[in-house]
Formats: structure tokens, C-alpha cells, sequence
């Protein structure tokens, strides 16, 4: 394999690794919100939006860079090794349950009571969505693949 092709392989797998890290800071924003759309009712409004952001903005803040920190660390994006659904999720969830201590840590010791309950349905949105977004990013790598005309040839002599 030539140098080129390796470099060019590294910037494809770092540019899908960044593409889900940017989808996983989306999810958690938007997971953060309907954590808190779940406990305190709907009310899909423009007041919902802000009361939702005026409580947990430094929330959401802390979380998009813990998670940027976990995923780059702990490689999270799910395709180190080979894609296994099982070890994907293993790694999310341990992902997931750090993100959650360490925001419980930073509440508790900033002194912020925040409710518990929408703590616990981000963890569970958060998890279900990464979850989701490395199945479609697998299946989007994976349906590409098969879709060009790609003939694998042995020569033998």
C-alpha cells in the first residue's frame, strides 16, 4: 500500500470520526432538552427552548466537552478494531456512565440541584442515541462499500 492511499485512508477514518463526534454533540443538546421536555412536561415553545437552556445550559456546555474528551480518549466513534455491535455498546456505555458522573460531580460540587430524573433520561437518550448514530454511519459506510462495483481478484502464479 502506498503512502498516499494510508494517508488518504487516515483523513477519510479522521473525517467520520469528526463527523460523529459532531453528531454526538448534536444529540446532546437535543437529548438535554427532551430529558427535560419528559420530566417537565411538553411544550414545544420558544419559552420551553430557553427555560430548558436558562436551567441546563452549563450543563449541556460541560457535557458536549466532557463527551469531546471521552470520544477523542477512549476513540468512541466505533470503528477501532472492527464494528461489533456488542463492543460498540460496551464502549458507549461505559462512555456514557463517565459523562454522567462527571456531570454529577460538577453539579454537586458547583452546588447546582438540578433534578435527578432528567439526569437520568439524558443518560438513557444519550446512550440510545449514540448508539444510533454509529448504526447509521455503519450502515452508510457499509452500503457505499457494497454499492460500487468492487470485485476482489486473486492472482495465483
Amino acid at each position: 500500500m502506498s503512502r498516499s492511499s494510508r494517508e488518504f485512508g487516515f483523513m477519510r477514518s479522521r473525517r467520520i470520526s469528526l463527523l460523529i463526534l459532531a453528531a454526538d454533540i448534536l444529540w446532546i443538546v437535543l437529548a438535554l432538552y427532551l430529558a427535560y421536555e419528559c420530566r417537565y412536561g411538553p411544550g414545544v415553545s420558544i419559552d420551553a427552548v430557553v427555560d430548558c437552556f436558562s436551567l441546563f445550559g452549563e450543563t449541556a456546555i460541560a457535557a458536549t466537552l466532557i463527551w469531546s474528551f471521552l470520544a477523542l480518549v477512549m476513540k468512541l466513534d466505533g470503528f477501532q478494531g472492527g464494528w461489533t455491535l456488542r463492543s460498540v455498546f460496551s464502549d458507549l456505555f461505559v462512555g456514557v456512565f463517565l459523562l454522567m458522573a462527571l456531570l454529577l460531580a460538577n453539579g454537586y460540587l458547583a452546588r447546582a440541584y438540578e433534578s435527578r430524573l432528567v439526569f437520568i433520561y439524558f443518560g438513557s437518550l444519550s446512550l440510545a442515541g449514540f448508539l444510533a448514530i454509529r448504526c447509521v454511519a455503519w450502515l452508510a459506510l457499509r452500503s457505499r462499500r457494497f454499492s460500487t462495483s468492487l470485485r476482489r481478484v486473486v492472482i495465483l502464479g
